[in-house]
């Protein structure tokens, strides 16, 4: 097939959405059939793409705000040596006068994801991707302490990265993996202490009755933890129990623990046990069960009676039978293009 060009599909090819990942405020897509993809801008080659409708906006420039935060974040990580995918941002007015966003980015391959690829290598080759991704944190734990004007957060679980160069068959990585990190569309930024991203997007992702009590008691714990970085390496931590790799716990434990103690951000930081990672997950696991469960029960009672657009697209079902869904309790990744 000549460079650049894309496969062609036939005419009466019906279009298909296919769930890539559900997250907790929003969930990724796919859509099949047809002309959804795009010529790389500068490489030339054809590429799928993956897109995140974000919740409404209400008015036009939270949407034009939401939008610059997005490119202002993905930018200052590129600068870090974070490597992001291709990608821009569609707006569309709808009916009711609310704005909505579309995050459009390259789709890569699944296979390629971190939660999946962990379950291909061995202990040595699981402590070598461990390592790299923490020296890919490293600029961004030493960014912020320079930086009291511009902090940047970061969510570093596994299903976050991707592994552009990995081969499956092979099982195996280098010593400087190439990697993307793919989970961009909330901008986590503070500029002189203000956040440039309007946290009620966090917000609506949680049934309406029980926004008051998180906006008060929670939301500040919430999006602090993405500025600490002994937050953010729990995270990571804990996602292989989230991702099915209990098993590797104890050795990323330590592994962590020895980052920590080397650096200069958070050498005095309490250092990880395994009690404490299994706990945190555990009460993850349940914070967000409960959650989704609420979720349909908003969504049933705002569609049914109501006659409100829900803001997340969500399987039917029970959540625990939710595939692709990422997050605490999920059931992970299918292993599918």
């Amino acid at each position: 097939m000549k460079k650049g060009a894309r496969r062609k599909t036939g005419p009466t090819e019906p279009l298909r959405v296919h769930i890539l990942g559900i997250g907790e405020i929003t969930t990724t897509i796919e859509i099949k059939g047809g002309n959804w993809g795009k010529i790389h801008p500068t490489e030339k080659r054809w590429m799928k793409l993956a897109y995140k409708r974000m919740p409404a906006f209400d008015d036009k420039k939270a949407a034009d705000d939401y939008v610059s935060a997005h490119e202002k974040y993905q930018e200052i990580l590129e600068e870090l040596g974070i490597q992001t995918p291709w990608h821009d941002n569609l707006l569309r007015r709808r009916d009711d006068g609310k704005w909505v966003v579309y995050n459009r980015q390259e789709r890569l391959e699944t296979k390629k994801v971190a939660c999946l690829v962990v379950h291909d290598l061995d202990l040595e080759g699981n402590l070598s991707l461990f390592r790299q991704l923490l020296k890919k944190l490293e600029p961004m734990f030493l960014h912020n302490p320079s930086r009291p004007d511009l902090q940047v957060g970061f969510d570093a679980q596994l299903p976050n990265w991707v592994l552009t160069g990995y081969d499956p068959e092979a099982r195996e990585i280098g010593d400087n993996e190439p990697m993307v990190y793919i989970d961009t569309s909330t901008p986590l930024l503070r500029v002189d202490g203000r956040e440039l991203l309007d946290t009620e997007l966090f917000l609506r992702a949680i049934p309406a009755a029980f926004r008051p009590i998180i906006r008060l008691v929670a939301l500040g714990h919430v999006v602090n933890r993405y500025y600490e970085p002994r937050e953010v390496i729990l995270d990571l931590v804990a996602s292989y129990i989230t991702h099915r790799r209990p098993d590797l716990v104890a050795p990323m434990v330590e592994e962590a623990n020895r980052f920590m103690a080397e650096s200069s951000f958070a050498k005095d930081a309490e250092p990880f046990t395994e009690k404490k990672i299994s706990a945190y997950n555990g009460q993850d696991v349940a914070i967000w069960h409960a959650f989704r469960t609420l979720k349909r029960v908003d969504r049933y009672l705002g569609e049914r009676f109501l006659g409100k657009t829900y803001e997340q697209r969500l399987p039917h079902g029970s959540p625990k039978k939710w595939k692709n869904l990422v997050g605490a309790g999920g059931m992970g990744l299918v292993d599918k293009d």
